[in-house]
């Protein structure tokens, strides 16, 4: 074997390896995940694997978002008044056959 073969395989089996890394990474699951239903609460609210949202975040952001005014003048200015509608009408096309492939 010459010096750029071997060269070149070992970046191959290098790459290789980081890939197989963070394919077992992320996809594995991680320990939090492992969690029975004993030791899961009313509190916690499990959305996936990996993400876990609580009653308080959840009420942090609505306080949040209740805290958020809208300027209800922009709508009334002249400039909201000229802007134009370009939206397209969709004219309904003829529907297909229920099964198009059998035979006609």
């Amino acid at each position: 074997m010459n010096k750029q073969n071997m060269i070149k395989n070992g970046f191959i089996g290098i790459i290789l390896i980081i890939v197989i890394f963070f394919a077992y990474k992320f996809l594995t699951p991680s320990n939090d995940s492992k969690k029975t239903g004993e030791e899961s609460s009313f509190q916690n609210v499990s959305v996936s694997a990996n993400t876990i949202i609580s009653v308080e975040d959840v009420e942090m952001l609505r306080k949040k978002l209740e805290g958020i005014k809208v300027n209800t003048e922009i709508f009334a200015s002249e400039d909201f008044s000229s802007l134009k509608d370009y939206r397209v009408v969709v004219k309904s096309e003829p529907v297909g056959r229920d099964n198009p492939f059998s035979r006609i």
